[in-house]
């Protein structure tokens, strides 16, 4: 049975706001900050779940275990969370998803307080939170045109972008600050933040959804791959998403590769976690300049110029000895990341039907992450194999295959404004 959501014209949302700079909308200023202080609490447990596994274990496979089976079951939920923020009222289903998690990690510091913690508690922790992170962020992007007018939808696209990369950079030293201060305490912080975003969005005025719920179709047999569907339609995207996926499938992998470099040009803990600050920096930066990137340029000029900087600097990773020269290619390979990503998200949400945002949402972070679980295993198996300066050169030819085909590929030349 076809979905009969894919036949119907693309219709705005109900109670269009009113357009005023973002800096003055309420709602979208709400939504930053909650979602950006929820964003920096993840970033932090993230480092708590790797050290308290190897306080726990003493194993670096079980750390290992961890990261993965969270990865695996983010992708595995992540298109059914698509159909669930198309089916229901979008921010009641965030407030829960935000109560769940608060709740999964206080019971890790329930633990920790007690001295009870065992690795099947951290690790059913890891996948209650990865499932619903997934169950989140696909009613999180469709709520997002919701709060703005539909002109600024790529340009609020645009600013959201920096609370990631935001807490990409303080995240991981704050949590390993918090860890030695006590091991419950980073997921203590992530827990009240899980809260204060579950706040933040009882704050927002406007409806997140349509008038009426969703209004999408009952569910039948092809409801939850409508996404898929959608996006196998659209050239544009699904050349992007094609392409993004490889990306960051390189991206993922390499870091594993920096690290190892770094460790033999003599980099200690401080220059190789200074070295990643500095990628990261990168990012932050690239994401602040994202809004102007966006309404200046076409999504195919800064996808093109993103994939083919991003190529041009990763060979130098061969032949740099310091770690904060990896630093800076990495952060050079980043910048232009964000206004590439805020430019496909624009679209999607300026040209999905609004009953088919969550799972078209879904759909894209599905097939661009579908590879990351298996990224730093393989990247790990090729360092083994042909040693870390080969295995840097092999990652640099995918990029440049995939910055040929940006440039020649027909699909990305589909013009977003």
């Amino acid at each position: 049975m076809i979905d009969p959501s894919l036949g119907r014209k693309h219709h705005k949302p109900t109670c269009a706001p009113p357009v005023r700079p973002l800096s003055q909308n309420r709602d979208f200023v709400i939504l930053w900050v909650s979602q950006s202080i929820s964003a920096l609490g993840s970033a932090v447990s993230s480092v708590g779940f790797v050290l308290l596994t190897l306080t726990i274990t003493g194993s670096a496979a079980h750390a290992g275990a961890v990261a993965s089976i969270a990865a695996i079951t983010a992708v595995v939920c992540r298109l059914p969370a698509g159909s669930l923020a198309d089916r229901r009222d979008r921010r009641l289903l965030m407030i829960a998803a935000d109560l769940g998690r608060a709740l999964a990690l206080s019971s890790l510091v329930i633990a920790g307080t007690i001295d009870q913690i065992t690795f099947i508690h951290i690790a059913i922790v890891a996948i209650v939170e990865a499932a619903l992170s997934s169950c989140f962020q696909p009613a999180e992007t469709a709520a997002l045109r919701f709060v703005v007018a539909s002109e600024q939808v790529t340009q609020a696209a645009a600013r959201y972008e920096s609370r990631t990369h935001l807490a990409t950079l303080i995240g991981p030293a704050l949590g390993g600050i918090l860890f030695s201060a006590g091991r419950v305490v980073p997921f203590l912080i992530d827990a009240v933040s899980y809260l204060a975003s579950a706040v933040g969005l009882t704050l927002i005025r406007r409806p997140l959804s349509t008038t009426g719920g969703n209004r999408a179709p009952h569910p039948s047999r092809g409801f939850v791959s409508a996404g898929l569907r959608w996006l196998w339609q659209e050239r544009f995207v699904r050349g992007a998403v094609l392409w993004f996926a490889g990306v960051t499938f390189v991206f993922q992998s390499i870091g594993l590769v920096c690290l190892l470099l770094a460790e033999r040009h003599g980099a200690g803990p401080a220059a190789t976690g200074l070295l990643f600050s500095i990628t990261s920096t990168g990012g932050l930066i690239g994401a602040l300049a994202a809004p102007r990137l966006v309404a200046r340029f076409q999504p195919r000029t800064l996808i093109t110029a993103f994939g083919w900087v991003a190529a041009m600097v990763t060979p130098l990773l061969a032949v740099v000895h310091s770690a904060y020269l990896i630093g800076v290619i990495g952060a050079l390979a980043f910048f232009l990341g964000p206004a590439a990503n805020a430019s496909i998200i624009g679209y999607i949400l300026t040209h999905v039907d609004s009953t088919l945002q969550g799972r078209a949402s879904a759909a894209v972070h599905f097939l661009s992450g579908i590879l990351l679980p298996t990224a730093p295993a393989l990247a790990g198996v090729l360092v083994q194999w042909l040693g870390a300066v080969p295995t840097v050169l092999l990652y640099s030819s995918v990029l440049f295959a995939l910055a040929i085909v940006t440039t020649t590929a027909r699909s990305l030349g589909v013009r977003q404004r």
